[in-house]
């Protein structure tokens, strides 16, 4: 319980003294004389989550698309649990583009296939995203106890599909909220649930994305990164030619803004990302163009010398 506290901390708080405790059906209630300090804090859990997203979500731009499917039977864009989600990738260094036919597939599906999420996010027309994060959120419930609070239940449905890539993962659950109405209940539920579900979809797709084993094989899922090419057509065309030789099947490629080459791939028979890097290094300094490997944890990220 103390991690999962930690983990969904913004803030500071310490407890000075428990003046009550009882329990209202459910729902345990303490009433505690504290001191709090809303600055920000960086925990290792956050640190955590950020590499996660920050690799599951490469290049960093997510189509995004919620709805809420209210207790009399409404369904409508939740735009503010698109915000809690947008304010979650945010932090997280990710972009967030709304899309609308993602939004419109949901409110009459509550589960599509992924199939369907990969078609509406390619014909989006941006074609930086690689990733659609769908959900829907489902208001289940919402009762007064009798401290005078609302207590909210809400059921998520979360997806995040990999546009380009093979990756998809769900996750489902029921999160409660407490507040002083029954509107500020629902949303503390949903609020939970967006971050929530964000955080272990990334997590699912860090490993997946990363790192599979198929058949005994293992398949590197990986970004490499070149800065400093001076001849962009033939450059890049000899890069996927190494890379290819290195047993590495190209899924995407492009440059990005600062003028780096970026190549999306999937390596089979590696076993790290330093054992690949040193291959590319070798093989493109046989070839007159020597690299020098810059820092990075979740991607090959190399600079012409």
């Amino acid at each position: 319980m103390t991690d999962k506290i930690v983990a969904r901390s913004t803030g500071y708080v310490m407890i000075r003294d428990v003046i009550s405790e009882r329990i209202d059906g459910d729902v345990y209630v303490v009433q505690v004389d504290l001191d709090a300090d809303d600055t920000s804090i960086e925990t290792k859990y956050r640190d955590d989550v950020a590499k996660a997203m920050a690799a599951a979500l490469e290049p960093r731009v997510a189509n995004v698309a919620v709805v809420d499917y209210g207790i009399d039977g409404s369904i409508r864009r939740d735009e503010r649990a698109v915000n809690i989600v947008g304010q979650y990738l945010n932090d997280m260094g990710i972009q967030l583009v709304e899309n609308e036919n993602v939004a419109q597939l949901l409110s009459h599906s509550a589960h599509p296939y992924p199939s369907d999420l990969r078609r509406l996010a390619r014909n989006d027309g941006d074609n930086e995203a690689n990733s659609v994060l769908a959900g829907t959120m489902r208001d289940v419930n919402v009762v007064r106890d009798s401290s005078g609070y609302y207590k909210g239940i809400v059921e998520a449905s979360f997806s995040l599909v990999g546009i380009q890539n093979g990756y998809a993962n769900t996750y489902m659950e029921q999160f409660m909220g407490l507040g002083k109405t029954a509107d500020e209940a629902l949303f503390a539920a949903r609020r939970e649930a967006a971050a929530t579900a964000t955080e272990q979809l990334a997590r699912a797709a860090l490993k997946t994305m990363q790192f599979e084993n198929r058949g005994g094989v293992s398949n590197l899922n990986t970004t490499v990164e070149i800065h400093g090419l001076w001849d962009r057509v033939n450059q890049s065309a000899f890069f996927n030619s190494l890379l290819e030789g290195a047993s590495c099947r190209i899924t995407r490629t492009g440059f990005s803004a600062n003028g780096a080459y970026r190549v999306k791939l999937i390596a089979q028979g590696w076993e790290n990302l330093y054992e690949l890097s040193q291959e590319i290094i070798k093989a493109a300094a046989a070839n007159g163009i020597p690299l020098i490997p810059l820092e990075s944890t979740t991607k090959i990220i190399l600079q012409v010398q």
